[in-house]
């Protein structure tokens, strides 16, 4: 058209640009703005293997195509040179080469699913996604009570609200940052997790809940309160609002305490974050804990599950970890 030709269009027949758009149109009423990022992320990659131009001309060559060229998209990531030598170097890194890695499978069937998930809508044959990408479950870990026990000993103040509250109430990073004190029923010793949308937070699948407090972090929170009365937040950042970096302050603190594993790849390079220490393992050694005393339905309410079979899993880890003494008891001959 810009060069003045005339170009033949079926109306009846939809673009897949068009049908991006049209997607993205709709769900953004009901989706979260970092879900309706990676739709369009999403529908950017497939755009980069699949040129057909109408949706129903993707057959399912296509789809496999979209998996190959996944599986060759290289991701960049900043990599330490050499480990830092004093604490100031921890906050202050210097950006240096990036080193190249590729997409882990799981990731792979992520962008499936969502991929999956907008063509359908769009009317694609559903046959042509019988390729399914596969790969392997990881068991759930955990912190041991060593950790726990060398990390609580140690951390004082903002910090240890923040990993008792990850702990001791299985909250997720985001829903740490963005909890109020007005949120706590001091009576009834639960805390309300809830959206946010003043800050623009929404809550992972949209269900509001009590968790309980227990009596020894409960204590700590009123002291907290009465340090900071005058703060609604509960762990603000210095500026007074939801911290976005906690995940970095325990890496920070594990590698500048010594805490470090000394096994995982970024203790054997260097580099100061250490993959052993994670806010969301402070969810899953809870989750795993509250299964062995309560039932699995109230431990999904807890949790925030939106499917038991995500409140299951932790059901097996608590499991295997408890059947070691029960194994060695078994007379085997």
């Amino acid at each position: 058209q810009a060069a003045g030709l005339i170009v033949e269009t079926q109306p009846e027949r939809k673009t897949v640009k068009q049908a991006a758009s049209d997607y993205v149109a709709r769900r953004s009423v009901d989706l979260p703005k970092k879900h309706i990022l990676r739709i369009k992320y999403t529908q950017t990659l497939f755009s980069e293997s699949c040129k057909k131009i109408y949706t129903s001309d993707i057959t399912q060559d296509d789809i496999v195509g979209f998996h190959r060229h996944l599986s060759e998209t290289p991701v960049l990531r900043r990599v330490r040179a050499s480990p830092s030598r004093r604490v100031q170097q921890v906050k202050r890194r210097r950006r240096i080469a990036t080193q190249p890695r590729m997409l882990s499978k799981r990731t792979i069937f992520n962008y499936f699913v969502t991929l999956r998930t907008w063509l359908v809508a769009m009317g694609v044959d559903p046959s042509v996604f019988s390729v399914i990408p596969r790969y392997e479950e990881p068991e759930v870990t955990v912190y041991s009570p060593e950790d726990l026990e060398l990390l609580f000993g140690l951390v004082r103040g903002r910090l240890r609200i923040v990993f008792g509250m990850a702990l001791k109430c299985g909250l997720r990073n985001q829903e740490v940052s963005h909890s109020y004190f007005s949120d706590i029923d001091w009576d009834k010793k639960v805390i309300l997790v809830r959206g946010k949308p003043e800050w623009g937070f929404a809550i992972k699948n949209r269900l509001q809940r009590y968790v309980p407090i227990p009596d020894d972090l409960l204590q700590e929170l009123r002291e907290w309160q009465a340090l900071y009365p005058r703060q609604s937040l509960i762990v603000p950042n210095r500026a007074g609002k939801p911290d976005a970096h906690l995940l970095g302050a325990l890496k920070r603190f594990a590698f500048v305490h010594g805490l470090r594993c000394g096994r995982c790849e970024h203790c054997l390079s260097g580099n100061p974050e250490c993959d052993n220490w994670d806010m969301h393992k402070f969810r899953r050694t809870y989750a795993t804990a509250i299964v062995r005393y309560l039932d699995l339905r109230t431990a999904q309410e807890y949790l925030g599950h939106e499917s038991i079979t995500s409140t299951e899993r932790y059901l097996k880890a608590s499991s295997a970890a408890g059947g070691q003494k029960r194994v060695s008891q078994i007379n085997w001959i």
